[in-house]
């Protein structure tokens, strides 16, 4: 009851739907490492903005070292130490700034699974990748019969009112750049640093392809 994922407003809205047996449900998954280049751009911005306040308690806490750094790329190579070594995702206090962000996919939807966000997902019934997003999500309505897309509409017209526009990489936010480029030259990091960051993130290789 304290986890505060848990009271993540999705999951307060969903529950009365996920509980009903003929809802289908879906995701989307995508290349590790760009996912952890979102996740970290997203994280850096909520930690600026709406999420400030708990940031600055996050590193009063001693909870994460990235916080402290403001150079982009020490910020980058921080958080990653930071995120190998569990701070980034196994603080309560924190938990709701990263972990949904960062955190393996595999792991996000087999928690969804168990129950984990306080709105138990009884099965996932389609999964696609963002790579293949525009023929995946016409794949899934022919999944649910709806090969007219008349189920869920075309991508295009689902997406043209969401997104991230100031952490997306067409954004060029100086701190998604510099994660970007420190995982296209990962030589700044320590080789121990790198192997744990690519076994943690090689699930999603293992579960998704």
């Amino acid at each position: 009851p304290n986890d505060p994922v848990e009271k993540a407003p999705f999951c307060k809205l969903g529950n009365n739907v996920l509980h009903q047996r003929q809802v289908f449900t879906f995701s989307f998954v995508r290349d590790p490492l760009s996912h952890f280049v979102s996740g970290y751009s997203e994280v850096v911005s909520r930690s600026m903005g709406n999420f400030r306040s708990s940031a600055d308690k996050c590193m009063h806490r001693g909870c994460f070292r990235w916080l402290r750094e403001e150079d982009p790329l020490d910020r980058a190579k921080a958080f990653v130490a930071d995120y190998v070594q569990g701070r980034a995702t196994n603080h309560a206090c924190c938990e709701f700034l990263t972990a949904l962000h960062v955190v393996p996919q595999a792991a996000f939807l087999r928690s969804a699974l168990g129950g984990r966000f306080g709105c138990r997902v009884r099965k996932i019934d389609f999964i696609g990748r963002l790579e293949n997003m525009t023929s995946d999500w016409a794949r899934m309505n022919e999944v649910v019969g709806s090969s007219d897309g008349a189920t869920f509409g075309n991508y295009k017209q689902q997406s043209k009112n969401h997104g991230h526009p100031k952490t997306n990489a067409a954004s060029g936010n100086k701190w998604r750049v510099a994660m970007d480029r420190l995982l296209q030259d990962d030589s700044q990091l320590s080789a121990s640093t790198r192997d744990m960051l690519c076994t943690i993130l090689n699930v999603d290789n293992v579960c998704f392809g």
